[in-house]
């Protein structure tokens, strides 16, 4: 699955306990060098978080939307 693919497969928010929680996609960086992505829906019902020093922006990306569409298929935050 591309890139594309599996930020396509990514609800733009999530219905828990009659409450609606929107993404959010924060992409920081210190100097010139990005560090660390924070993925989360709204009010922290999940957070993916990533730091990086020596991976592609796009590997780095990659690797937190997978570790959230996991944690969305195993509906984590119910457990």
């Amino acid at each position: 699955m591309t890139l594309q693919e599996k930020i396509d497969k990514l609800p733009l928010s999530i219905e828990y306990e009659d409450c609606l929680f929107e993404l959010r996609i924060e992409i920081s960086h210190w100097g010139v060098i990005l560090r660390y992505i924070d993925f989360r829906y709204y009010s922290d019902l999940f957070v993916v978080e990533e730091h990086t020093e020596n991976r592609s922006i796009s590997k780095l990306f990659e690797d937190v939307i997978d570790r959230a569409l996991t944690m969305i298929e195993n509906k984590e935050w119910e457990k």
